[in-house]
C-alpha cells in the first residue's frame, strides 16, 4: 500500500518537472533580446525604487549614501601619494 502512494507522488512530481520544464523552455523562445536602453532604463527604474523603499534613518546611518564634499579625485591623488605602496 505505501508503495503504491510513493509511486503515485514520484508520478505527480515528474508531472510538474516536466511542466515547469516546457514553461521555462516556452519562455525562452518567446524572450526577445532587449536593446541596452531598456536594460537601463529598467535598471534605472529599480534602482529608484530601492531608494524610495531606504528610510532617512537608515540613510543618515550609513556613510555610503553621504554626500561627497569637495574634490574627491584630489583627495584620492593625495592619499595615493602620501600612502606609497600601502594603497
Amino acid at each position: 500500500r505505501m508503495g503504491n502512494l510513493v509511486q503515485r507522488w514520484n508520478a505527480a512530481r515528474a508531472e510538474a518537472e516536466a511542466e515547469e520544464e516546457a514553461e521555462a523552455e516556452e519562455a525562452r523562445r518567446d524572450a526577445r533580446p532587449r536593446s541596452i536602453a531598456e536594460l537601463e532604463a529598467e535598471r534605472h527604474a529599480r534602482l529608484e525604487e530601492w531608494r524610495g523603499s531606504l528610510t532617512e534613518e537608515e540613510r543618515a546611518g550609513n556613510s555610503n549614501f553621504a554626500p561627497v564634499k569637495g574634490d574627491w579625485r584630489a583627495r584620492v591623488a593625495g592619499r595615493r601619494g602620501a600612502g606609497g605602496a600601502n594603497d
